[in-house]
């Protein structure tokens, strides 16, 4: 048992209680909204970009009421990691596509708003410009004409 390694997947009895506390007390959007520490940003920054981010996609598509609630770094990964997914031809992934493309759109109106109006926090807009800038470095070149592209619409 070394308690830096790997950690165990918990039995599903307590995956399930987890699950009901959840739904009860809304304990995910309660860490979300948690900024000190920022337990998101956290878990982004030793995750690492490289890695894949399923969780993201799901966590930025159940807090559509707020974007505000979750922090802008986020979402700028979300809109790069999720610029580069694909649908397939049937009638489900169409409608998800379009649900996704849709999730986009409001997303970058979001942090168009972020950028450009004049009573936004200046860290935001700040923030925004500099995940950006620090993803246009990345080795990956998706990773980089994704950035450039979400970079591109959000300052528009």
């Amino acid at each position: 048992m070394d308690p830096h390694g790997p950690a165990r997947k918990p039995p599903t009895v307590i995956l399930e209680q987890l699950r009901t506390m959840n739904a009860k007390l809304k304990l995910g959007d309660l860490l979300c909204r948690s900024r000190n520490p920022d337990f998101l940003l956290d878990v982004i920054q030793r995750q690492g970009t490289t890695q894949s981010m399923s969780w993201l996609s799901e966590l930025v598509e159940s807090s559509a009421s707020s974007f505000n609630m979750l922090p802008v770094q986020c979402l700028c990964e979300f809109l790069i990691s999720d610029a580069g997914t694909t649908s397939d031809a049937n009638e489900d992934s169409e409608k998800g596509f379009i649900k996704k493309r849709k999730k986009q759109e409001e997303l970058l109106f979001h942090l168009q708003k972020l950028l450009h109006e004049p009573d936004s926090e200046p860290h935001n807009t700040v923030e925004v410009i500099s995940y950006f800038m620090k993803r246009l470095s990345s080795q990956q070149t998706s990773a980089r004409t994704f950035s450039f592209e979400r970079l591109e619409y959000a300052s528009v």
